[in-house]
């Protein structure tokens, strides 16, 4: 399945797009498969953005809501990969995380996927960030969360993180680092790295410095844009001692 010349999107009605959608479902990313069997997204985007022009936009939302409510495991899939990329309301994002524990026919790793596609929208601001949320950061899906987490709710969270990351060194840096460098901004970094290292005693010089060298590595790379620090400098919530 191609994607349709210009003259035969801008004929396209509501159904058709919907079919073709579920078409390009069928080719999700699998292990051992070759590039042109795994093609499905980028088809789905490519086409989607062609119908950003036309009125049948409007119908994108709603196309994209009910693949994140289906049961059906390539439908979910394209329908986070489109959320991802903005093309679904907030409402749709929120319902795909709440219906989540419901589908409990799709695989694990799918149903991953819709809560770390919530969690993403956290990150990236278009879900606000609330208190209540605290109590998912622990979740393997939630370092998305997580980076939201460090801007908006900074003192506890840095006050928490022995509890939020555990134990395991290499999980800890690898969620960690994955969380600073998808969220925060040069001078945010610089100075996360001065809290960190003000930590050692009460952390542990070995699972800190882990952290330090995940972040370390987002400042090597350049991976991070200049800016002012986004949160307040008040006293953080007491750390919990690293077992």
């Amino acid at each position: 399945m191609l994607i349709p010349k210009d003259s035969q999107i801008a004929k396209l009605t509501r159904d058709e797009l919907a079919s073709l959608l579920a078409g390009y479902a069928r080719y999700a990313p699998e292990d051992m498969l070759p590039d042109s069997q795994t093609w499905g997204h980028s088809a789905a985007i490519e086409l989607l953005n062609k119908v950003d022009k036309l009125p049948l936009a409007a119908e994108v939302p709603g196309i994209v809501d009910e693949m994140l409510r289906s049961s059906d495991e390539k439908r979910v899939w394209l329908g986070t990969t489109l959320a991802v990329a903005g093309t679904v309301g907030l409402d749709a994002l929120e319902r795909a995380r709440d219906q989540a524990p419901k589908l409990k026919d799709l695989p694990a790793e799918c149903l991953r996927r819709l809560h770390h596609t919530w969690a993403s929208a956290v990150e990236i601001g278009r879900i606000p960030w609330e208190e209540a949320m605290r109590d998912l950061l622990p979740e393997p899906w939630a370092t998305p969360l997580l980076g939201a987490a460090l801007v908006c709710d900074h003192p506890y969270t840095m006050g928490q993180l022995p509890r939020l990351l555990g134990s395991d060194l290499g999980e800890a840096k690898g969620r960690f680092a994955s969380a600073v460098s998808g969220q925060l901004r040069l001078e945010e970094v610089q100075s996360l790295v001065r809290e960190l290292h003000a930590k050692k005693a009460d952390w542990g010089e070995a699972w800190t410095n882990q952290l330090v060298a995940g972040v370390q590595w987002s400042i090597d790379h350049d991976s991070l844009a200049a800016g002012l620090i986004r949160w307040e400098h008040s006293p953080a919530s007491p750390s919990e001692p690293h077992a």
